[in-house]
């Protein structure tokens, strides 16, 4: 069977008859050219020789008008506009309309002189004055064609065009007007038809010629045709039953060929070969009976029923048994060919085994997500891009209460208190505009008992196949018990507070009190030697004091929130109350730079300030400048003074280290604590201390809007 086998060469005769149909294209397409040369030629020449027969049937009209023109008007006319009230004028521009509606295709009669400068005038036209195309006596002609020109200088009767002027294009024919006593040319009669309607005229006189043309080409394209049909089907049919080998043998399915009675295998390709495991000799002449390839044989006995009364089997789930016993998953398909005259069955089968693989690891798979979502403590739910949920999880009943029967098509809107709403539909509005997910939205939701509580969400916006976002899917968490005992720990913090503070108060009283005394004492006992005691019991009280204030402002860190700061304008705040005196605070930080930080974090700029000048010495400059660390960004604080000593560089940042209260290092480290800032001393000993603040990515933004105040939170 030609179409079980792969092509092979192709025949000395095949290939003879090939290039004798090739020799048969080329002479019927080297007649078809020169036919359609001929025709073209004998069109151009038609079309010629009807262009001239107009022109002379034209200037024939122009000069029989011509002679109705009087010369003695002609010559009464000056070429100006006065001529309109000459009723020579008047004469001949009644002559000149009946010219034109004379005859229909003539659009324009008309008159023209040339006066001595060479400038072409208007006498007179076949229009009437008010028709927009009209020209007035001595209307000098600026758009003269060559024409015109010819016909003053030649003094003859021509033709001329298309020409193309301000009224449209035309073809035209001019006879001279001479007068009749001397023979001087004293103007031009001339009339125009518009160029498409001459065109039209040419085109349909070339047509016949044109039409015997194509339809001689056509005979010989039609005989050609009927001389090839034959040997094309010969080569259609060749080609196809080798493109059908190709595609057979080739196809990764599982292909074969076989008898419909009995089933037996005439052909298989290599696919079929390799997922079996069989060779082409234990297969061809073999049934699948034979072979035992349907584990369930009742099913391959349904598929021949049905392929015998209907001539067709499409996708249909099979088990088949590889030569070693092993069970493959497949997807059955016949269909009915011809095989020269005699009916076969071709099958086609997918291996599907990887894909049913998947499918039941994507069910089990699907099996522990359902257990996931329903043994959850969170809710889990999905919402519509305007709000309405279209899912939520069992967990919604355990704790809030509703049935899920009466949550899904309700918008969150009807759970949300009202007070919380803005909070979170701006927090959809992140989701939608950045496409990422978001969390932290902390809201109160009504319980079915009618209750308020606690919850924060996460969400991450969902999209359909073309990647537009089609609503939102995320988790939500009941935090009232969080949130209680953060309320709870907050209330405790205010109460230490106040301890503290009127703790620090009395101290600082009694403090006052003893430095009163101290003072009395030193006056009352005037002794000498013992100014040294007095001198470092004041000092005692003074630091007693410092701690006391010390104490206040390390309680108020983390109180507020940390909020978005404008860095430069932080430093440009801590210059205008730090003690810098003469020395020159350059805050080349960057405008719109925001830093997520403790509300206290200008205190830090302010200890630097002070610290640099304290410590300085030889200090003129202190500068603050920008760096970035791969994704992070650096705040830098550096001076042109002494510097910190390489073993001091960690031990400044610890409580009591230096010459005053050996504090504000301290403090300021711990206020950049807050929001995951560090800082470290980088100077080199000599040239002057250098603090970097290692700002970590996420903590600082650019702003160009900012206007230099506080931002709300990320």
């Amino acid at each position: 069977m030609d179409i079980l086998h792969s092509g092979g060469q192709r025949t000395e005769a095949h290939r003879a008859g090939y290039d004798a149909v090739t020799r048969d294209i080329r002479w019927w397409q080297i007649i078809a050219v020169c036919i359609l040369i001929a025709g073209v030629i004998l069109t151009f020449w038609s079309a010629q020789q009807q262009d001239q027969s107009l022109r002379d049937v034209l200037l024939t009209k122009t000069s029989i008008a011509k002679a109705g023109i009087s010369t003695e008007q002609v010559t009464a006319l000056n070429g100006s506009a006065a001529d309109i009230t000459l009723p020579e004028y008047k004469a001949l521009k009644v002559q000149l309309e009946k010219i034109r509606a004379s005859d229909p295709e003539i659009r324009f009669a008309y008159l023209m002189g040339q006066r001595e400068d060479g400038t072409v005038i208007f006498y007179a036209d076949s229009e009437p004055p008010e028709s927009e195309n009209y020209s007035p006596p001595g209307q000098v002609y600026t758009e003269a064609t060559a024409l015109i020109l010819t016909a003053f200088s030649d003094k003859e009767p021509i033709t001329g065009g298309p020409d193309s002027d301000r009224w449209g294009t035309w073809v035209s024919a001019v006879v001279p007007v001479n007068d009749q006593e001397t023979g001087r040319l004293i103007a031009l009669f001339g009339m125009d038809i518009e160029a498409q309607n001459w065109n039209m005229v040419i085109f349909r006189a070339s047509l016949p010629s044109l039409i015997a043309t194509l339809l001689i080409v056509l005979l010989v394209l039609v005989s050609a045709f009927f001389q090839r049909r034959s040997e094309k089907e010969k080569r259609r049919l060749k080609k196809s039953e080798e493109k059908f080998s190709l595609v057979f043998h080739a196809n990764p399915s599982l292909m074969a060929v076989s008898t419909i009675e009995e089933g037996r295998f005439l052909d298989v390709n290599s696919s079929f070969l390799e997922a079996f495991g069989y060779s082409r000799d234990e297969v061809i002449g073999m049934t699948s009976l034979d072979l035992g390839l349907f584990s369930d044989p009742a099913q391959r006995n349904a598929i021949i029923r049905q392929f015998k009364e209907t001539g067709q089997v499409h996708n249909v789930d099979v088990k088949i048994c590889r030569k070693n016993r092993g069970l493959l998953d497949g997807l059955f398909s016949a269909i009915l060919i011809d095989d020269d005259g005699v009916p076969r069955m071709l099958t086609v089968m997918l291996d599907i085994s990887d894909r049913k693989r998947a499918e039941e690891a994507l069910q089990r798979s699907e099996e522990k997500f359902r257990l996931l979502i329903e043994n959850s403590h969170d809710i889990i739910y999905t919402l519509t891009a305007d709000g309405v949920f279209t899912f939520v999880s069992p967990a919604w009943t355990t704790l809030l209460g509703h049935e899920v029967t009466q949550v899904v098509g309700k918008s969150f809107q009807q759970f949300v208190h009202p007070d919380d709403l803005a909070g979170c539909l701006v927090f959809l509005q992140n989701v939608m505009e950045t496409g990422q997910r978001h969390t932290g939205v902390v809201y109160r939701v009504q319980h079915a008992d009618g209750s308020w509580r606690w919850h924060t969400t996460n969400a991450v916006p969902l999209r359909d196949e073309s990647g537009t976002i089609i609503g939102f899917e995320g988790s939500a968490s009941n935090i009232t018990e969080s949130r209680l005992a953060e309320e709870a720990l907050l209330q405790a913090n205010k109460k230490l507070n106040l301890l503290s503070s009127i703790t620090r108060h009395d101290i600082n009283n009694q403090l006052t009190v003893l430095q009163g005394y101290l003072e009395m004492l030193k006056k009352k006992q005037p002794d000498t030697s013992l100014n040294e005691y007095f001198r470092r019991v004041t000092t005692a009280a003074q630091r007693i004091s410092a701690m006391i204030r010390f104490t206040k402002e390390y309680e108020e860190i983390g109180v507020e929130a940390p909020v978005w700061q404008d860095i430069r304008t932080l430093v440009d705040t801590a210059a205008k109350d730090a003690p810098h005196g003469q020395v020159m605070v350059k805050n080349d930080l960057p405008a719109g730079t925001e830093v997520f930080a403790d509300p206290l974090i200008v205190r830090v700029f302010y200890n630097l300030m002070d610290n640099a000048v304290r410590y300085g010495r030889k200090i003129t400059t202190i500068r603050f400048f920008v760096q970035e660390s791969g994704d992070d960004h650096i705040i830098v604080c550096e001076d042109d003074g002494d510097g910190v000593l390489a073993e001091e560089k960690e031990r400044i940042f610890e409580r009591g280290f230096g010459k005053n209260t050996g504090l504000g290092l301290t403090l300021s480290r711990d206020i950049l604590a807050i929001t995951g800032i560090i800082i470290r001393e980088a100077g080199e000993p000599g040239k002057g201390a250098r603090f970097e603040m290692l700002v970590p990515n996420g903590s600082s933004r650019i702003n160009p809007d900012t206007d230099g105040g506080h931002g709300g939170e990320p």
